[in-house]
């Protein structure tokens, strides 16, 4: 339910109001007597719309206006008045009313058309609203793609934004590039593409994966492939454009496709998957492939190859295939799975790329198997858990320090040790702040003979809690190398009752 502020000198005609715009069950409507009152109020910007009289005592409904849009307050604003001068009606709009409403003698017609307006203005706002988000979330996204990426002006081609992989693989700095029109900067290497990619755009409102070259500052050139379609930002008709840098992969593939000969060879050393496929066969594969899956060769040719493929990977893998061979967009690298002869399910790395071979269009694959990997992964997630599980059910405490002393990580029980009830109580922490103040300077040697030694052993030392409670703890500690410092892992056991 919408909440609406209605002021007018008039109580009367307040009660009259409320009732008649609170009988769509819509909306939710506070009366004031007093613009001034109001605009003392903190509650102000908690309305979903504002009602204003224009002739009152104190300030008129326009004064109001002005001054609610000096508190920045962008509420719908609507002028209700027997008030109809031209002047008036004028003032209001320029002072940022969104309707004027004229009262007159018949109630419930003007009632309805307040109704009307207050919930035309209040949706026009919800949906600038949503427009202003929307926005800020494609410009997060568009600063943030990692794609070549600008945007132009449908007129004449000007630069009204570039991100910053634009910036880095273009060579230019943001002050070169805004402002200027696009054809000024000779990005494209050939003109005439540019011309191309424009009508395209006029004629289909997008392109997708076109093949350009562009040039850079430094006078290289990028192979990409280009993206671009019309775009409504504000009241502005725009183009947003977006290159996917193919160089390094169309070099790979030129070379790759030289000759089939050196394909085959370079194929054929490699550690992957290798193959070139059109529609349900394979036009080539390495022997890599044959090794992997079990199948022989003379098998392998007369194969469905998507019957390699388990289904639910089956179903995806077509449709990126079609995609692909369509010019549209799919992700250059994605994880799958494939079958061996005997049925085994392996985890798989894939990519995919549209060629031509033998003059003709295929597509060529890659698959790297990381079955293996994922296997060790699994392995390493569970023995971690079994590491945290022991750690965290073991009565010693255990703490890891950096070379400061300072805590990283620890235990339940060494965190009941310090008289403190959480983790993030003592992380980051020096282990002095809780050793009793007579033995600091002791436990600041220990620290340090540790360092040198690279182990402490049965070093006793009293921690003391909060609430002055002393716990006398025994310390053994070793030094480990981690990355390129090195961390203190300590055991730490309650001996208070030995004593």
């Amino acid at each position: 339910m919408y909440q609406v502020l209605y002021v007018d000198d008039d109580p009367d005609l307040l009660l009259i109001g409320k009732k008649f715009i609170e009988r769509s069950k819509e909306f939710l409507v506070d009366t004031n007597t007093s613009a001034n009152n109001v605009l003392d109020s903190v509650d102000l910007q908690s309305y979903d719309a504002i009602i204003s009289d224009y002739q009152m005592p104190g300030i008129d409904g326009i004064e109001f206006l002005k001054k609610v849009r000096l508190k920045n307050v962008d509420i719908p604003f609507i002028l209700f008045t027997g008030k109809g001068r031209e002047e008036v009606v004028i003032e209001a709009i320029n002072s940022g009313a969104d309707f004027y409403i004229q009262k007159g003698n018949d109630t419930l017609s003007q009632f309805a058309e307040l109704t009307h307006k207050i919930r035309q203005s209040v949706r026009r706002r919800e949906a600038e609203l949503a427009r202003i988000k929307s926005e800020k979330k494609f410009f997060e996204v568009f600063f943030k793609n990692p794609s070549i990426s600008m945007i132009n002006s449908t007129e004449d081609g000007t630069f009204i934004d570039v991100n910053n992989a634009f910036l880095k693989k273009i060579g230019y700095s943001r002050e070169e590039v805004i402002g200027k029109k696009i054809d000024e900067l000779e990005i494209f290497a050939d003109q005439n593409t540019l011309v191309h990619i424009v009508n395209a755009i006029h004629e289909n409102g997008s392109i997708r994966d076109n093949e350009i070259e562009i040039n850079t500052k430094s006078g290289e050139k990028i192979i990409a492939h280009l993206s671009c379609e019309r775009i409504q930002i504000g009241n502005q008709d725009l183009f947003f454009s977006y290159a996917i840098d193919i160089t390094e992969e169309k070099k790979a593939q030129e070379a790759l496709l030289d000759s089939e000969e050196k394909y085959k060879l370079i194929a054929e050393n490699s550690h992957d998957l290798v193959y070139i496929y059109r529609d349900t066969g394979f036009l080539f594969f390495n022997q890599k492939i044959p090794l992997v899956t079990g199948y022989t060769s003379e098998e392998l040719k007369k194969i469905n190859v998507w019957d390699l493929l388990p289904p639910g990977d089956r179903e995806v893998m077509y449709e990126y295939a079609i995609k692909r061979i369509a010019g549209e967009a799919i992700p250059s690298h994605y994880f799958a799975h494939y079958l061996t002869k005997s049925g085994e399910i392996r985890d798989a790395e894939f990519t995919m790329e549209k060629i031509t071979f033998q003059g003709e269009y295929a597509l060529l694959g890659t698959v790297r198997d990381i079955t293996e990997r994922k296997k060790q992964e699994a392995s390493l997630y569970e023995s971690e858990q079994r590491y945290r599980t022991l750690v965290e059910t073991t009565d010693t405490g255990y703490v890891i320090l950096d070379k400061s002393g300072c805590v990283i990580d620890a235990n339940i029980e060494y965190i009941r040790l310090t008289g403190y009830s959480k983790l993030d109580d003592i992380k980051g922490r020096s282990i002095l702040e809780w050793t009793s103040p007579d033995e600091e300077e002791r436990n600041k040697e220990a620290l340090l003979r540790c360092i040198r030694d690279g182990k402490i052993r049965n070093f006793e030392i009293n921690y003391i809690h909060l609430d002055g409670k002393l716990t006398l703890v025994e310390i053994n500690a070793t030094v480990v190398k981690a990355n390129e410092s090195f961390q203190i892992v300590t055991l730490c056991h309650d001996i208070s009752s030995r004593f």
